[in-house]
């Protein structure tokens, strides 16, 4: 699938990406590019909403956890 299919919905939870506005050039704007973060995409991830990559165990044991998680 490509980014145009999947533009503005999270390719892990399939909602909307608030805010949506490529190019984001892989730096978080409310989502990020699973291309530009290689590390924490899984296989067929396009775009990650900021939730769901805040809850991706490897992104937390690098990052740590943010807000009242």
């Amino acid at each position: 699938m490509s980014a145009a299919d999947t533009a503005g919905v999270c390719s892990r939870c399939q909602q909307p990406i608030a805010g949506f506005a490529p190019p984001c050039d892989g730096v978080t704007a409310g989502y990020y590019l699973a291309s530009a973060f290689p590390r924490y995409a899984n296989e067929g991830d396009v775009y990650i909403c900021d939730a769901c990559m805040w809850r991706d165990p490897l992104y937390i044991l690098d990052h740590g956890r943010i807000g009242n998680d």
